[in-house]
C-alpha cells in the first residue's frame, strides 16, 4: 500500500513538471538580447588605447623617433677571467631589439670589434644596455662586464659622439674597464608613422563633415605599408617582422632606404 502511494506521488510530480514544459515553435526573439538595453559608445567608456593596430592581422605598430647607429669599437678590460685568453663579444639592446658583435678570438683584455649596428629607436626609449661575454665551447658563455647608459643629449641633437664608457662587473661598479662607442642619431625621413586606431562606427557615422575619401586614402596607405613589409621580409627572413616594420617607419616607408639600413644591420 505504501509503495503504491509513493509511486502515485512520484507520477503526480512528473505530471506537474510536464505541464510546465513549453512545446511548439520558438519565438523569433528567443535568447536574443533586448534592443532596449542601453549601449555605451566606445569613446564614453573611459578607455583610451595606447596601442595602435594595422587594418590587416591587427598587429601593433611600434612608433619610432628615428634611427640610432652604434659602432662598438673596442674595450679595455681589467682582468682576463679563466685559464686561457678570453674570446669576448658584445650584446647590445635598444628597446626590445638585441644585436651581437662577432667574437674576437683571443681578444682577452683588449678586444676589438669595430662593428656598426643600426637600431630603430622606439618612442620613449632613451638608453642603451650593453653586455660583454666570453665565448665558451663547453660551458655557458661567461658574462664579464655590462653597462647601462642614457643616450647623450648631443647625439639626439644630431652630433656624432665618440667616447669611452665605464663597465661594471665582478670588480665592482664602473671598475671592470672601459668600452669605446660611436653613436649617431638620424631622425625619420618623410611622413611620420601612421596611427591605426580601433575603428569606431558610431563615432565616424555621426561625425560632422566626415570625409570618406580621406578614410579610403588612409586605409590604402596602410595596405601599401603592409605590402612593403611583406616584400622586404622575403629578403631578410632572419630579421623579426617588427624590426623590419620599425626600420621602414623610421625611413618614412621608403623601401630602398629601409633595405640599406637592414643590410647594415644584417652584415
Amino acid at each position: 500500500m505504501e509503495v503504491t502511494q509513493t509511486n502515485s506521488n512520484h507520477n503526480n510530480q512528473l505530471q506537474k513538471w510536464r505541464n510546465k514544459v513549453v512545446t511548439g515553435n520558438l519565438s523569433d526573439d528567443f535568447l536574443r538580447i533586448s534592443s532596449s538595453r542601453p549601449v555605451v559608445p566606445f569613446q564614453q567608456t573611459g578607455f583610451q588605447s595606447q596601442v595602435h593596430f594595422s587594418p590587416i592581422n591587427y598587429y601593433p605598430i611600434v612608433q619610432t623617433q628615428g634611427t640610432l647607429k652604434i659602432t662598438v669599437a673596442q674595450a679595455k678590460l681589467v682582468k682576463n677571467y679563466g685559464y686561457t685568453r678570453m674570446d669576448p663579444y658584445c650584446k647590445i639592446r635598444v628597446g626590445h631589439n638585441v644585436m651581437e658583435t662577432p667574437t674576437d678570438g683571443n681578444g682577452s683584455k683588449t678586444p676589438r670589434w669595430n662593428k656598426t649596428f643600426t637600431f630603430p629607436l622606439p618612442s620613449g626609449v632613451d638608453s642603451i644596455y650593453l653586455e660583454i661575454y666570453s665565448e665558451r665551447s663547453i660551458v655557458s658563455d661567461d658574462r664579464i662586464a655590462w653597462m647601462h647608459i642614457n643616450i647623450p643629449e648631443a647625439v639626439m641633437n644630431h652630433e656624432t659622439v665618440e667616447d669611452w664608457y665605464s663597465l661594471t662587473g665582478k670588480q665592482g661598479e664602473n671598475k671592470e674597464g672601459m668600452i669605446k662607442l660611436i653613436l649617431s642619431y638620424y631622425p625619420p625621413s618623410g611622413s611620420p608613422v601612421q596611427q591605426h586606431a580601433v575603428p569606431n562606427p558610431t563615432q565616424t557615422s555621426n561625425r560632422q563633415g566626415y570625409d570618406m575619401n580621406a578614410q579610403i586614402s588612409q586605409m590604402t596607405s596602410s595596405y601599401e605599408s603592409t605590402a612593403s613589409v611583406e616584400s622586404i621580409k622575403g629578403m631578410f627572413p632572419t630579421i623579426d617582422e617588427e624590426v623590419i616594420r620599425s626600420v621602414l617607419a623610421s625611413n618614412g616607408w621608403n623601401v630602398n632606404a629601409a633595405i640599406n639600413d637592414l643590410l647594415s644591420m644584417n652584415s
